[in-house]
């Protein structure tokens, strides 16, 4: 019985840390979904984006343009 309620709240926690970081990311990808469809259609003609793609676009910026990573770091 214990090792149930031990891990019921493992899954508990694990839902309610992947629901935080969907809300988080998905706020955060308002403004960056706002500004695409409000420039990049009339400025350079490209396709409007859905708030979906915005958080993908927002991941991969992150990724490729993060001042954490370095290729060169030598231990």
């Amino acid at each position: 019985m214990n090792k149930i309620k031990l891990y019921w709240d493992l899954i508990n926690i694990g839902l309610i840390s992947l629901a935080a970081f969907l809300i988080i990311g998905i706020m955060l990808s308002l403004p960056l979904w706002l500004l695409w469809n409000w420039l990049m259609p009339y400025i350079f003609g490209l396709p409007t984006i859905n708030i979906a793609q915005s958080f993908g676009l927002s991941i991969l910026t992150n990724i490729l343009f993060s001042s954490n990573f370095n290729l060169n770091e030598k231990n």
